[in-house]
């Protein structure tokens, strides 16, 4: 059972990239909070990032930043 767990905690910090660090843990408890950790980190990173996108999405709707570029291209040519 323990190398299962150790597994289960090796392929969580793989897949969110933390890799292992300098602090070694030493019971499953501690796995199973630091892999519940790192996958809310990862999902929380991921709402930030569709945030930021979602604002600078309804910021090109609005037409002030597509009138400015069609400007800029016209200038251009």
């Amino acid at each position: 059972m323990h190398e299962y767990n150790l597994s289960l905690y090796w392929s969580f910090q793989t897949i969110t990239t933390v890799g292992y660090g300098d602090i070694a843990l030493e019971n499953n408890k501690e796995r199973l909070i630091c892999s519940a950790v790192m996958v809310a980190g990862v999902i929380l990173f991921t709402m930030a990032n569709a945030t930021i996108i979602s604002i600078a999405e309804d910021l090109d709707e609005s037409g002030d930043y597509k009138e400015k570029y069609e400007a800029l291209l016209i200038v251009s040519k």
